[in-house]
């Protein structure tokens, strides 16, 4: 920059965090509360994430029609520590429908109660795949230093066992959240399920009325469970320039892409590895 512009002055660190920034957040709080004030009835979406250092953060996402046309925002996306105890996700729920005067407005509110409940893991698991999650390739023996790995395949998202028991705990329960909004609104007020849950739930009965494709199902899983437990398979898999991405029990679209990786392997290779390992039982026909 000094060459291109030899007066120009980049921004300090200690300012950028000091005041640019919570100028710039106190301007866009103050553009969603503005917004929130025209919109007559509102929607929630709410969600709890954890990074690759299993870092929780509670995300909140508004969606309402203001002359007509729909709108979405990120209300806040907040760092969460500690325990996810239902006082705490009630606080933060109450704080920031407090914030942005929300209380009386709430028609819907939409929570990601899968991914959070342990007991609706199986049925959001595609069939063929149940054997997949148990033993090495379990969630649950997925090391600190894998999560934190830069391979690309990995879901950056993906919480460890451990934070789902956490989450699905305190998510379970409708009250958790409805017991900060007035009884008069709790009337009307209606909590309901991701519905993208509700359609894997439909997809997954549909796959289990077709024997053949659970038992196809079944192969594949085997063979993507084979190359994440024998460092042999998977290096023979990479020196043809493929890798088989790690499944995830609570993301149903992760494991339809690691079922797409194993179907772009031409079968003449796949086969081939598996042959020399003697895993004829896996061959693709």
């Amino acid at each position: 920059m000094n060459d291109v512009y030899s007066k120009y002055k980049p921004i300090h660190r200690r300012d950028l965090t000091r005041s640019f920034l919570p100028a710039l957040h106190k301007k866009c709080t103050s553009k969603l509360q503005e917004i929130c004030a025209e919109a007559t009835h509102v929607s929630l979406t709410l969600d709890i994430w954890c990074d690759r250092r299993m870092r929780s953060y509670f995300g909140v996402t508004l969606h309402t029609i203001i002359d007509d046309k729909y709108k979405t925002f990120l209300l806040s996306f907040e760092r969460l520590e500690g325990k996810h105890t239902s006082d705490k996700l009630a606080t933060e729920f109450d704080r920031i429908t407090q914030l942005y005067n929300l209380k009386d407005k709430i028609v819907r509110l939409i929570t990601d109660n899968a991914s959070n409940n342990l007991a609706a893991f199986d049925n959001i698991i595609l069939p063929g795949f149940d054997d997949y999650f148990d033993g090495i390739i379990d969630d649950s023996s997925e090391s600190e230093s894998e999560s934190k790995s830069n391979d690309k395949e990995t879901d950056d998202y993906a919480p460890a066992v451990g934070e789902e028991k956490q989450l699905q705990t305190h998510e379970a329960d409708d009250s958790i959240y409805q017991t900060t909004l007035d009884s008069a609104t709790e009337e009307e007020f209606l909590r309901l399920p991701c519905f993208c849950h509700c359609l894997q739930l439909v997809v997954n009965d549909g796959i289990k009325a077709s024997a053949a494709a659970a038992s196809s199902l079944q192969k594949v899983a085997s063979i993507a469970k084979l190359s994440h437990s024998s460092t042999v398979f998977s290096e023979r898999l990479e020196k043809f320039n493929y890798t088989i991405p790690r499944a995830n029990r609570t993301r149903w679209n992760n494991q339809f892409q690691t079922v797409k990786k194993v179907i772009d392997i031409p079968s003449s290779i796949l086969n081939l590895i598996l042959s020399d390992l003697k895993k004829n039982d896996l061959i693709l026909n």
